[in-house]
């Protein structure tokens, strides 16, 4: 973890280096407490908030030291306009976020819950989203150029005016609800489901 991950982890009470310790196995810690838990996901929450790059990347260094594992407790989150690019959201709970006009560039959302999540005028190039759940997610005009979208789930998604020049899409399910951009060819590796 950076310096400025351990200073948070400090102020938040979480004897971070015996938590981090005890999560290696090293035996001398046992897992962190319920409230150590509560804390580090209501601080996590709080830093991707503030859209600050800093805090963005402190907080992930965090959650992945800390976190048990858990899914990147993200959920409704007013994330619009955030520098994420290249951030790891590997698995992250995105559910009902607002990521209008996000920068995701290069970013990492493989097997990620965006359930509902807004993402119109997002920027998704060449970001990977295998196995991601985007299940009446509002992808309007956003930016999906070479796109990893392999086995992503698109039921019910709204696509409208969505740029997918190169996207993969192989195993991607959709469905008759799906919205398509105007003219977009649905591949054949792409599944209809229902």
């Amino acid at each position: 973890m950076s310096h400025g991950a351990y200073r948070l982890a400090g102020a938040l009470g979480l004897a971070a280096v015996a938590a981090l310790a005890g999560r290696r196995g090293s035996g001398t810690q046992g897992p962190m407490s319920a409230q150590q838990t509560a804390n580090l996901k209501a601080k996590v929450r709080e830093l991707f908030a503030s859209k600050d790059r800093a805090n963005i990347q402190a907080a992930l260094e965090l959650w992945k030291a800390l976190g048990g594992g858990e899914a990147l407790p993200l959920q409704r989150l007013e994330l619009s306009w955030a520098k994420l690019s290249g951030a790891d959201l590997t698995g992250a709970d995105l559910t009902g976020a607002d990521l209008t006009g996000a920068n995701l560039r290069k970013a990492n959302l493989t097997g990620a819950d965006l359930t509902g999540t807004n993402l119109r005028l997002t920027n998704l190039w060449k970001a990977n989203l295998i196995g991601a759940d985007l299940t009446k997610a509002y992808l309007t005009k956003a930016d999906l150029r070479l796109t990893n979208l392999w086995k992503a789930n698109l039921e019910e998604a709204d696509l409208t005016g969505a740029n997918l020049r190169g996207a993969k899409l192989r195993g991607a399910k959709y469905d008759a609800s799906t919205l398509w951009p105007d003219g977009f060819r649905v591949p054949s590796v792409a599944v209809l489901v229902g």
